[in-house]
């Protein structure tokens, strides 16, 4: 017999793409380059990248890149930087999802592409020869399309963010600061983590691989389990309450 599933109400799609345009923002604000591809170039390449305040990138192309020829066209060349979501440890699943962002190439004017210099020098250590005269080429983004998590090893085509909606939405900040706290706990708080996963063996190995503000990804037996919080947080030191009110919930539920 054939059972009907309500459509998702509004108020669900609303937070989906708030969550999920809230992780696409900081995942390009915390990766430290990107795959581009232009339309002469048969192949994408990666090239050093820092994202704006409104969501567009600042591409640093070397000598001998690519895109140095864009700097014999015309504005508004066409262009898609691919950023991956890239877990920082070991894992089945490591490529946790990754973001295309199409748009077109443009040169910065001389105050910004300095600004975005300095950004360049105080993220990837020690200054380069030429600083000043390091190319600096925005990609104004138009169009967001995504995957992340179990879908990409799905078959369907990509999801897709309104774009004011990519643009506005701030950097999940849990999702950037998680790391330390990951590691922590997967090292000293075991237990609390197996208790995540419902049913879990008492000496499973359970591994928590992903925490943003909305939950957390546990890793076990190379398959991956989403928890959601039951309120998203707010500031990551509220974490360690939230994933023990789900392991209590796991233990009511077994």
């Amino acid at each position: 017999m054939a059972v009907s599933v309500p459509p998702p109400d509004s108020t669900t799609l609303l937070l989906d793409c708030e969550e999920d345009a809230s992780w696409a923002r900081a995942v390009v604000a915390g990766q430290l380059g990107a795959q581009v591809r232009v339309p002469w170039a048969e192949q994408g390449s990666d090239v050093s990248c820092i994202a704006s305040d409104n969501g567009d990138l600042a591409l640093f192309p070397e000598d001998g890149h690519v895109l140095r020829r864009v700097g014999a066209l015309r504005p508004g060349t066409a262009a898609v930087a691919r950023v991956r979501a890239v877990r920082p440890w070991p894992s089945a699943h490591r490529v946790d999802g990754w973001i295309d962002l199409g748009g077109y190439l443009s040169a910065m004017p001389p105050l910004e592409a300095a600004a975005f210099r300095s950004k360049y020098r105080d993220r990837y250590g020690n200054p380069i020869h030429h600083q000043d005269t390091l190319w600096v080429l925005r990609l104004e983004v138009e169009r967001v399309e995504y995957r992340r998590g179990a879908d990409l090893r799905g078959q369907q085509d990509p999801y897709s963010l309104n774009i004011d909606d990519y643009k506005t939405a701030q950097p999940d900040q849990i999702f950037l600061a998680s790391l330390p706290v990951i590691s922590h706990l997967n090292q000293s708080h075991p237990s609390l983590i197996r208790a995540l996963w419902p049913g879990a063996s008492p000496d499973a190995d359970v591994a928590l691989v992903g925490m943003d503000q909305f939950g957390v990804d546990l890793e076990h037996r190379c398959r991956i389990m989403r928890r959601t919080f039951p309120a998203p947080l707010k500031d990551i030191a509220e974490a360690g309450f939230h994933l023990i009110h789900l392991a209590r919930q796991s233990s009511v539920r077994t």
